[in-house]
């Protein structure tokens, strides 16, 4: 358990480490068909 959850709040504190530098690239969509009305690509 105690592994677990050490574990847990390592990727939670990674996982704001990368949300607060901006690396993620949101603006990719699983099908290019979902990113016609958000990217305008038609």
């Amino acid at each position: 358990m105690l592994i677990g959850f050490v574990a847990f709040v390592y990727w939670m504190k990674q996982l704001k480490s990368f949300n607060d530098n901006n690396e993620e690239n949101r603006k990719v969509v699983s099908h290019s068909f979902l990113a016609e009305n958000v990217q305008g690509d038609k």
